[in-house]
């Protein structure tokens, strides 16, 4: 704020904004006048200067926010849309990313928890065969504070020397593997999710010591009903450093672009991936209540 005195008369400019006022020892409601104007715009301008206020949603007992266009690291140079039509939840509490296009243009979709995580167990029930997923579909479920503090779950059909599986586990930064999508490594897990049922379940167990990932499908039929393990693996602490609940990671879900193909998903048809619940650690549960 710069305060420009001239003798009786006072301006007080503050971006852009002028209030003036007779300064005199008989003049008390003009400096009331002042100091009101002068607080208003203070106001006025801590409103403009915090931009659009994030969308927020209520699901699976946690507050998420829902990323912007504009909003968060990551995503390359994906465009993400925080529209109800892109995001929502449903009637019987379940939530809905959708790949879309608004005014021509191909929009990702994104949420994350309003607080941070702890140690535990993440599990995340997705409706719908996610295997099925074209080569340039991407579909995350993690814990991200940086890029340097990532435990990853994400189905995508990556380019490698071949057309690879199209499933991983990640623990970031990934290390070794020359940056082949289709190699493993000490912090990368890649392997093939087949299966066409309907509902399945992907786990991201955080120790201090290790990182435990497996990854579902829930099968019935004649001979036996319950969960089938698809996949599993453990990146113990001597891989690297474990991320710490004093780094900040909160719980992402996003289903985006892989940009570096094709821009518009398979025949340029919408994408879209339900998620039935998010079962979240009994203290990151009660800090997100708070």
């Amino acid at each position: 704020m710069k305060l420009q005195f001239n003798k009786s008369v006072t301006a007080v400019t503050m971006q852009n904004r002028i209030a003036f006022a007779v300064w005199t020892p008989q003049a008390p409601l003009r400096r009331s006048i002042l100091v009101s104007t002068l607080l208003l715009s203070c106001i006025a301008s801590v409103s403009e200067a915090s931009g659009p206020q994030v969308r927020e949603i209520e699901f699976a007992g946690s507050s998420w926010n829902v990323r912007s266009r504009t909003g968060g690291p990551g995503g390359g140079k994906n465009q993400w849309s925080d529209s109800p039509q892109s995001v929502w939840v449903d009637s019987i509490g379940r939530l809905h990313l959708k790949l879309r296009q608004e005014d021509g243009i191909w929009k990702s979709a994104e949420v994350s928890t309003v607080a941070v995580s702890t140690y535990g167990e993440h599990q995340f029930y997705v409706d719908g065969p996610i295997g099925d997923l074209y080569r340039n579909d991407r579909l995350g479920l993690f814990l991200f504070a940086n890029d340097g503090s990532e435990m990853d779950i994400e189905f995508a059909k990556w380019d490698g020397p071949t057309l690879c599986q199209n499933a991983s586990f990640a623990l970031h930064p990934v290390a070794g593997g020359n940056g082949d999508p289709c190699v493993a490594t000490n912090t990368y897990e890649p392997f093939n999710f087949w299966g066409d049922e309907a509902l399945t379940r992907h786990s991201i167990l955080w120790r201090p010591d290790a990182v435990s990932f497996r990854s579902e499908t829930f099968q019935q039929n004649e001979s036996s009903t319950g969960w089938r393990s698809m996949h599993e693996r453990v990146f113990p602490a001597k891989s690297r450093p474990m991320p710490h609940p004093d780094q900040n990671l909160r719980v992402h879900i996003n289903l985006w672009l892989d940009v570096k193909t094709l821009w518009s998903p398979k025949n340029a048809r919408e994408v879209e991936i339900v998620i039935v619940d998010v079962v979240l650690p009994a203290s990151a549960s009660l800090a997100m209540k708070q």
